[in-house]
């Protein structure tokens, strides 16, 4: 859609805005479970979805030898609002109550993303891009890109876990609600180096090297740091490897497309959404599948956040 809509690009931003908004402002006055799931999951994931891609497809064009490094910049901006919004919907809701975050959330979103859309534009006018006359899935049967789609899905499947469940942890080690917190947060701000770092070593080396010192290195952060965390120290220190490691694999996306579509850019831009979309579906199985093994963990004894159960819920990733 946005290679042969070129010209709607910055109105699908605009929409992105919009929808996000609305759903947090509707999420203000959820009264069942079921209001929350529909307004902040899946209404705002739909807008900050239709928001995101079309920065992907600009990138694609004011980028070509450093698309990777270009990339880990974007989303070091994610890991840095993940330092302090942490703080601040704490601080929010203990001061003013559920309702008047969300309101407030969803003004802030929209006013600060509003301020921004004007300068985030691609290289090339609308009206010198050249529409695609028909749309190329040839790719589909390439082996390589069967093989990232399902490393990249299976990343997914664990990449959040820690995030979901670090906060719960923090509070089984006696900690205060501040202290796990500060654990996600510190991981999330370890994400903005790391997905620098990591962007800049797909573009020069190669990509299989990158993706195992990702993978294998958080792998080896959760059995070991998590594993055997029993003080706010280690605990705080596996917060800063995971981010580090984990927390950049999005940077290496553009690599993957480019090794499968090389440089054809609608074929570019349709592997990232692929991508991202095997990724997305990644992380929504991760919340039941850690759930379930975390009731099994409990029903096998009455440490299920001890040391060695706790290593075997995480061990999957």
């Amino acid at each position: 859609m946005l290679s042969r809509y070129p010209h709607q690009r910055q109105n699908l931003m605009r929409f992105g805005v919009l929808l996000c908004s609305l759903s947090l402002l509707g999420a203000a006055f959820a009264t069942r479970v079921w209001h929350l799931i529909l307004t902040q999951g899946v209404l705002y994931s739909i807008g900050a979805t239709i928001l995101y891609f079309p920065v992907q497809v600009y990138l694609l064009e004011w980028f070509d030898k450093r698309r990777g490094l270009a990339n880990g910049v974007i989303f070091s901006g994610t890991g840095l609002g993940g330092v302090i919004l942490p703080f601040v919907v704490e601080t929010l809701l203990n001061k003013y109550g559920l309702k008047a975050t969300f309101i407030s959330l969803a003004v802030g979103y929209a006013l600060l993303i509003s301020s921004v859309l004007p300068f985030v534009k691609g290289r090339l006018p609308p009206s010198s891009i050249i529409i695609p006359q028909r749309t190329d899935w040839s790719f589909l049967r390439n082996p390589q890109f069967l093989v990232l789609f399902l490393g990249n899905f299976l990343q997914g499947l664990g990449n959040f876990v820690p995030g979901i469940w670090l906060p719960t942890f923090a509070s089984d080690m006696n900690l205060s609600v501040t202290s796990g917190t500060l654990v996600v947060s510190l991981m999330n701000a370890s994400a903005v180096p790391g997905s620098i770092f990591i962007g800049f070593a797909s573009d020069r080396y190669d990509l299989r090297v990158v993706m195992l010192i990702s993978m294998l290195g958080s792998s080896l952060a959760v059995l070991v740091l998590w594993g055997l965390a029993s003080n706010i120290a280690l605990l705080l220190l596996f917060a800063l490897a995971y981010g580090f490691l984990a927390g950049g694999y999005s940077s290496l996306w553009p690599k993957f497309a480019s090794t499968v579509a090389k440089d054809d850019p609608h074929s570019n831009a349709r592997l990232m959404s692929l991508f991202i979309a095997g990724r997305g579906i990644g992380n929504v199985l991760a919340a039941p599948i850690s759930s379930s093994l975390l009731r099994s963990a409990f029903s096998s004894g009455s440490h299920a956040y001890g040391l060695k159960n706790y290593v075997g819920n995480v061990e999957y990733m």
